[in-house]
């Protein structure tokens, strides 16, 4: 049961209802208090939804009681960032990315919060890698091509759109 609400979560989070996938992975936890999936789902949905105070608390307590995970650690990482703790979630980024090497969304959230910084030209090599490793993922072109228009490299901003476009035209 407690899998089967969070995948309605997911669905919900997919569609972009934020509130009904916060509403499900509560749901879970209200249940099964240590789902680890629900604990890192509803951080991250938090973060998205304009909440990363609030995201906090089951993401530490995903990390208290599962240890160290990818996905929990990179969940966290957005809500360093914007609490503009950049130092710190750089940390869990990189910790992140020595566990699952290539992991799409740490390497997005580290290039975020480069970019933030005004340090677009650190970012670029690690987008542009990812996409190498992960040409499918329609938003690492999409950021990539955000990060070059940037950076005013006009003709590659043009081709990661177009490409992020082919791959997803919603």
């Amino acid at each position: 049961m407690p899998q089967a609400l969070n995948n309605l979560g997911s669905i919900a989070r997919a569609r972009r209802d934020l509130p009904a996938a916060i509403g499900w992975y509560r749901d879970v936890l209200a249940i099964a208090p240590d789902h680890l999936d629900a604990l890192s789902n509803l951080g991250a949905v938090l973060v998205e939804n304009g909440q990363a105070d609030e995201a906090e608390a089951p993401l530490l307590r995903a990390l208290r009681g599962y240890g160290p995970q990818p996905e929990v650690l990179c969940n966290l990482a957005l809500v360093r960032i914007e609490q503009k703790r950049h130092g710190e979630a750089d940390a869990l980024l990189r910790d992140a990315l020595k566990m699952r090497p290539g992991y799409s969304e740490a390497v997005m959230a580290l290039a975020r919060g480069l970019q933030e910084r005004g340090q677009g030209d650190t970012a670029r090599p690690l987008l542009t890698e990812a996409v190498a490793h992960a040409p499918q993922r329609a938003e690492l072109w999409s950021q990539l091509g955000a990060l070059l228009l940037e950076l005013d490299d006009m003709p590659g901003a043009e081709q990661a759109f177009a490409q992020a476009l082919k791959l997803d035209p919603r």
